[in-house]
């Protein structure tokens, strides 16, 4: 609202795509620039690209008319066609060839968009099977941008069907030369090599462009969507029958094909076998793919698979539409538990639902309880609701082997259990435990690290010092290895329980030295890091350095809550929001109790520590030192 002009506020969401910004939203600046001026032409020209690569063709519809009735206006013949260009893309999309066509024809007076333009011109034309008004299309795509190989291979493609095949070879030999690993010229040069009758050769190619494609199904499916867009829907069927493993993508899109061409038996039978395969690992993400995942849900409406697919395609795309697309597939097979795990991923991360979040992910792990990422994200929702820790404590139970086998899953695991007051266990399971990754992930560090403070705590509450030693040696655990703290240097806070532990055992200047190498350099105000390296100076006999650290801990609790406080209320803020800023004010009263704690005021220290808990049952140190005053 502060950006004085609609161009800057059009410049501002252009700049955000280009330099993608997580945590800016082109669309934010684009909707202020259309509430000023609705027909803007650059900015519904964006807002509708936006909603092209999304799928969402009545929306790119919609801007892209309103761009072109200004461009147009008083029969204006536009020198600036990108609007009409995607116009005709769009409308092509949704199966309105005629008004595509046209749209298209008015863009080709752009010399930007003459080549593009004519090229979408040529696919339409054959895909109405008028293969020589495609090649003169064609033709003129190429009199502009000669070294199109889209182009190249449509009109090889065209030539062939005409049954000019040498002209064909002559056309694409020398791309397949110089881009050995373009699929669709590699296989024109196969298609042209059998219309040419050479057997030997036949072979040859089709060997040597299977081996490029390596089996990889995406190879496939990309190859044969770039025939069926071109209108040659024989071709796109014989590449996907080339492919020797099973896909439900692939008998999804040979349905479609078959059903397209009147075969409703041998389509029906295809979207079976699709249905019928794992849905492991299949995420489409092509926009042709919609149609087709339509159309088999159009044959078998009670098939709960289809909808699945489409729910994953469409959500980084149209979210709302997606998690309908998911909360149809289960209601149609409520047994599905990736559909329940998505909704449940959509309705926190879109909807902001956390409720209906957890109880999809806790159906989700009711039929799965074999797949670790559950864990993770169950737990994540879990902390952020502020359950109970004896509720997460009870996800993770017997189920190790599973966790472990992924590490954000493990180390929310090894968090739980040293909360719940199970160091050991955590320490057990870290024993050998190797990281497949550890550099930036300060988890990793700080799990390592808590598990053996907790324990060593343990012993010490034991009077076992020997053991409560090894447990805080133990916890030097080297930044290099398992990235930095978000808690500021954990260091200060490990070498203050070494020196006690030596304390305890009375070894005086090894304690000594521990101390002091925790109060080497202040630590951050903001952290409970703070808090031992008061304890370090009050062990040192520094009274004042102590005081001033516990003061410093009380002071910046005190300025978070009025921050805290100063920020409006928001009832209706989304799930996690509201979390988030629960977490923070439990950190705010961390640091009082234990700046309150460390000057001998237990009143005050425990009214904080109590109420850090109630905030966030996930504050480990505010329930350790809580326990320290009962």
């Amino acid at each position: 609202a502060d950006i004085p002009t609609v161009e800057e506020l059009y410049l501002a969401g252009s700049r955000i795509e280009q330099f993608y910004n997580p945590t800016l939203n082109a669309m934010d600046y684009y909707r202020e620039a259309l509430e000023r001026d609705p027909f803007d032409i650059r900015t519904n020209t964006a807002v509708g690209n936006i909603s092209l690569k999304n799928g969402d063709y009545p929306a790119a519809r919609q801007h892209f008319s309103r761009a072109i009735q200004r461009l147009t206006k008083d029969f204006t013949r536009p020198s600036g066609c990108e609007a009409l260009y995607l116009q005709g893309l769009t409308l092509k999309a949704m199966g309105l060839l005629d008004e595509a066509t046209d749209t298209l024809f008015r863009a080709t007076w752009d010399y930007a968009f003459h080549s593009a333009a004519y090229l979408e011109l040529a696919r339409i034309a054959s895909i109405r099977g008028d293969f020589n008004s495609a090649l003169k299309r064609v033709d003129e795509s190429l009199s502009t941008n000669s070294r199109n190989n889209s182009a190249i291979a449509l009109r090889a493609s065209l030539l062939r069907k005409l049954g000019r095949t040498r002209e064909a070879i002559e056309l694409i030999s020398r791309p397949a030369l110089e881009d050995p690993l373009d699929f669709r010229i590699a296989n024109e040069m196969y298609l042209l090599s059998r219309e040419s009758g050479d057997d030997k050769n036949t072979a040859r190619e089709l060997e040597s462009i299977t081996l490029k494609m390596r089996d990889y199904v995406q190879n496939y499916l990309e190859l044969a969507v770039a025939y069926i867009n071109d209108g040659l829907a024989d071709e796109a069927e014989e590449v996907l029958k080339r492919f020797k493993g099973s896909n439900p993508l692939v008998s999804y899109y040979l349905g479609y094909i078959s059903h397209n061409k009147g075969n409703r038996d041998e389509a029906a039978r295809l979207f079976m076998e699709g249905s019928a395969l794992p849905v492991d690992y299949v995420f489409p993400f092509r926009l042709e793919t919609i149609d087709v995942l339509k159309t088999a849900s159009e044959y078998f409406p009670v098939d709960a698979r289809p909808l699945y697919y489409l729910g994953n395609l469409l959500y980084d795309k149209q979210p709302s539409k997606a998690i309908e697309a998911w909360e149809q597939s289960v209601r149609l097979d409520p047994t599905l538990a990736i559909a329940h795990r998505n909704l449940g991923w959509g309705y926190y991360r879109h909807l902001g639902d956390g409720v209906k979040a957890i109880a999809s992910y806790e159906k989700a792990m009711s039929l799965n309880k074999l797949e670790p990422v559950y864990y993770e994200e169950l737990d994540a929702l879990y902390e952020m609701s502020n359950s109970p820790v004896s509720k997460r404590l009870a996800l993770f139970d017997g189920n190790n082997e599973i966790v472990s086998a992924r590490d954000d899953a493990f180390a929310r695991q090894i968090t739980v259990l040293t909360l719940a007051g199970f160091p050991e266990k955590s320490v057990e399971y870290l024993e050998g435990k190797q990281f497949s990754y550890r550099e930036g992930s300060s988890r990793v560090r700080d799990i390592m690290i808590d598990a053996h403070l907790m324990l060593g705590r343990k012993f010490m509450a034991e009077k076992n010092y020997p053991k409560a030693l090894e447990q805080f040696l133990l916890a030097q655990v080297p930044e290099e290895e398992a990235g930095g703290s978000r808690f500021g240097n954990r260091n200060y806070q490990v070498d203050y329980f070494i020196g006690s532990a030596y304390d305890a055992m009375r070894s005086k200047p090894k304690a000594r030295k521990y101390f002091q190498m925790s109060t080497a350099r202040e630590a951050m105000a903001s952290s409970y890091i703070r808090y031992y390296q008061g304890l370090s100076w009050v062990a040192l006999g520094n009274k004042t350095e102590a005081e001033k650290a516990f003061n410093d801990l009380i002071s910046e609790g005190d300025r978070q809550i009025n921050l805290s406080e100063s920020r409006e209320v928001d009832f209706f803020a989304k799930f996690g929001e509201r979390e988030a800023a629960n977490a923070r004010l439990s950190n705010a009263c961390l640091l009082k109790g234990l700046g309150f704690k460390g000057l001998g005021n237990i009143e005050e220290a425990r009214a904080y520590l109590n109420k850090a808990m109630e905030l966030s049952s996930a504050s480990l140190y505010a329930k350790a030192e809580l326990e320290g005053l009962q």
